[in-house]
């Protein structure tokens, strides 16, 4: 088996706040293929957001971050500011979420696409043809008008299809998308998740969602609660047979499965499993932290009771 296109080694991240060190993400270890298309779920704060900014290092400055991001072998953590740069874009690229919130309001959607390329050295007489050819790849059928528009004009759906333009401007190898389907209506939702699924095949898709349907389009979902992964398997399997509490808990509380709300609240536990208190089959073993023990073929899970 080939390497890993990402390895994440006993990744912490810590956040300072007045009540003392918050923990986003404890000791996760995530290894992920060339050409895989990984969704990470879990609850709003479990850390899905966290993860992906980490890989980029976009969080420098503002968390104190430990362990080790390897991407195609190189160690991002030790890359220069000038490394980090030539590697966000072209080897691995961010669609944020809200991009409502994330387009500038005052600046053309052409401009704001062609920034990437102007980052990167491709000089402005070149890379205005290259964002017209891009959104009209995307889906638009008047990429020259769109190119033209304010953010402002545009339709969520179309704001979702231009970050993703913006994420694939230089065809990165791996593509984060953080929560893609957030706020559309169904009709958008289906449009953007064909224009994501058609614009990564063959590359690394991670995507992090609250999105039930948004997760069926990758083969692998990774499920998180508190800063850790707690299951981890092939989607059609971890949707049809979950083995963690949480995972079971979690899609008895989508609509489509009953919209049953799970009990208690997040909290981080000073030892053992951090489900402990909400879970309804809790025994004195949870209180100790369990690795991660394989159930079945590529099917991993955090729980002393599987």
């Amino acid at each position: 088996m080939s390497d890993p296109i990402i390895s994440i080694r006993n990744l912490t991240v810590e956040f300072p706040t007045a009540e003392g060190k918050f923990r986003a993400l404890d000791e996760v270890c995530l290894n992920i293929s060339e050409g895989e298309h990984v969704a990470v779920i879990g609850e709003s704060g479990c850390g899905k957001s966290v993860l992906g900014h980490s890989i980029l290092r976009l969080l420098d400055g503002i968390s104190e971050t430990t362990g080790n991001i390897f991407i195609k072998g190189a160690d991002v953590r030790s890359m220069s500011e000038r490394e980090l740069l030539a590697m966000r874009g072209q080897e691995v690229a961010l669609i944020p979420q809200s991009p409502t919130v994330s387009l500038d309001p005052v600046i053309k959607i052409g401009k704001q696409i062609g920034e990437v390329y102007d980052v990167h050295g491709v000089p402005k007489q070149e890379w205005k043809e290259k964002v017209v050819e891009s959104l009209g790849n995307i889906g638009f059928e008047d990429p020259q008008n769109i190119y033209e528009t304010y953010p402002h004009r545009l339709s969520g759906g179309m704001c979702e299809r231009t970050v993703i333009c913006m994420g694939m401007s230089l065809k990165p190898a791996v593509l984060i998308a953080d929560e893609p389907t957030k706020g559309l209506d169904p009709a958008s939702k289906i449009d953007v998740l064909k224009t994501l699924n058609r614009q990564t095949n063959g590359k690394t898709l991670i995507m992090i969602t609250h999105d039930y349907n948004a997760a069926k389009i990758c083969e692998r979902t990774v499920v998180m609660y508190s800063g850790r992964i707690l299951e981890d398997g092939p989607t059609e399997e971890v949707m049809r047979d979950p083995k963690h509490p949480y995972t079971k808990a979690l899609w008895g509380a989508m609509p489509c499965n009953g919209m049953i709300p799970i009990a208690g609240s997040v909290e981080k536990a000073a030892t053992g499993c951090d489900f402990y208190n909400r879970c309804e089959h809790r025994c004195d073993e949870c209180k100790d932290l369990h690795d991660m023990k394989q159930v079945s073929e590529n099917h991993l899970v955090r729980c002393c009771k599987c």
